[in-house]
């Protein structure tokens, strides 16, 4: 079954700046706090340099309920776009989720 989840915010920032500066804020500040059923991010791990500047980059996610999450950035099209995929579920999320394919886009 393939779950859908849109999102969306206005800033009133040039379109660069919001890019540059969401790809690099660390997923703690971003996602501090339950995100529907995603617990807290506590943690990264395994992020090679900073995160954006290069396609297939990995990292594993850390959740407050002792979960794993393993991200593969996947498309880097800045300033509108950028992609990710989430696999290798651990923890209590495992059962509902085999992958997510999540992506943020910024508009003029």
């Amino acid at each position: 079954m393939t779950v859908r989840v849109a999102e969306s915010r206005t800033v009133p920032v040039p379109l660069e700046a919001a890019y540059d500066g969401t790809i690099v804020v660390p997923l703690p500040t971003i996602f501090g706090h339950r995100h529907l059923a995603m617990p807290p991010v506590v943690r990264v791990e395994g992020q090679d340099g900073e995160w954006g500047r290069t396609l297939g980059q990995t990292r594993t996610i850390l959740t407050s309920d002792r979960g794993s999450l393993h991200e593969t950035l996947r498309e880097l099209d800045r300033p509108h776009r950028f992609a990710y995929r989430i696999d290798r579920v651990r923890g209590p999320m495992r059962p509902l989720v085999r992958h997510l394919d999540g992506a943020w886009t910024f508009e003029p």
